[in-house]
């Protein structure tokens, strides 16, 4: 059990919001250079080491029509947390200790997020 008390649990999260202006990539030459460009940089962390690569028999329309290409340049970012500051130090601490017994990558983000801010006890640093 999580919470000290039999109590309606809450989500816990952290988010960043990026505003700005988008800029799309719609002609053949902008998207393949997008697509390099994010394969590369998401494959960094990943040991396949894939590359991306456009087959020969690939019409370029196809592309063209099947995917949209873009980016924001940002002009704004804000974070938000939730991460339990409404609850008690031993919800707090029921919280911690059960993101711990969890695998998935969210959970043990917000588990970092948490550890940031409160002990293992759920006291506040």
């Amino acid at each position: 059990m999580w919470y000290a008390e039999n109590d309606v649990p809450t989500w816990n999260y952290s988010v960043v919001h990026a505003k700005g202006t988008a800029q799309l990539f719609e002609k053949y030459d902008d998207l393949i250079n997008c697509l390099k460009v994010l394969t590369s940089h998401v494959e960094t962390n990943w040991p396949s080491g894939w590359e991306f690569f456009v087959p020969d028999d690939l019409p370029k329309e196809v592309l063209e029509k099947s995917i949209v290409g873009f980016k924001i340049i940002v002009d704004e970012l804000s974070y938000k947390a939730k991460l339990s500051q409404n609850r008690t130090d031993a919800d707090r601490s029921g919280v911690l200790s059960g993101l711990q017994g969890r695998a998935d990558e969210q959970s043990l983000g917000v588990l970092q997020d948490m550890k940031k801010f409160y002990s293992a006890d759920g006291k506040k640093k």
